[in-house]
């Protein structure tokens, strides 16, 4: 028997018709990483690829490539692809233009509506709104890891302070379910389930 790709698992129902192979995400022509002078990004991939760059998760209504993307700044590019009913995995790329880093750097990729709209977790301290984005940890000038996951805020009365603390929930809901990455070199594990930005922001008290 012919082994077939399923788009969508259908346990218990009769199986619907599926795919001779799955379909690879978008590829980039730069890796993400940190570079000196703002690029330019060619995209690559099978049928559509759509693409967003405000950190918000893209779908068929975003953006369709047809032509290299200019980025400067601090920019992630989401992208996946769809061709004749097979959707590919999203992914994205995170690319730091123009500042040279000795530490490792961590970018978070969300919209900014998310923390200073309307419903942005920054306007309503006194709640846990958690929204979608993208981490991406560089090191070396390479990328380790990007990862989706949910932000939110922490903290009790840290949350009235300028400067704030932050969670990021890994969720098979966004993607991922853990990190698996190892961070710290004294630990003997390499899974997380969450991990925490702190800002700092009540340190002066002690």
């Amino acid at each position: 028997k012919d082994l077939v790709y399923f788009q969508m698992p259908t346990m218990g129902f009769e199986n619907s018709p599926g795919f001779a192979t799955g379909l690879a995400a978008p590829s980039s022509d730069l890796p993400s990483g940190i570079y000196g002078e703002p690029v330019s990004v060619t995209l690559a991939g099978s049928g559509t690829i759509y693409y967003t760059l405000d950190g918000s998760r893209p779908s068929t209504e975003s953006s369709v490539y047809t032509d290299p993307i200019p980025v400067d700044g601090v920019t992630t590019i989401r992208t996946f692809c769809v061709d004749n009913g097979r959707v590919s995995s999203l992914t994205a790329y995170t690319y730091v233009i123009g500042v040279q880093h000795q530490l490792p750097v961590v970018t978070v990729s969300i919209p900014q509506e998310y923390l200073t709209g309307e419903q942005g977790i920054l306007n309503h301290i006194d709640q846990t709104y958690e929204y979608e984005g993208v981490v991406t940890l560089i090191e070396g000038g390479e990328e380790k890891f990007s990862v989706p996951f949910g932000f939110r805020l922490h903290g009790n009365g840290s949350r009235a302070c300028p400067k704030q603390n932050f969670q990021l929930r890994f969720r098979s809901e966004y993607g991922a379910g853990k990190l698996k990455y190892p961070l710290f070199d004294n630990r003997e594990f390499d899974e997380y389930n969450s991990l925490l930005l702190k800002g700092g922001s009540e340190d002066w008290n002690s």
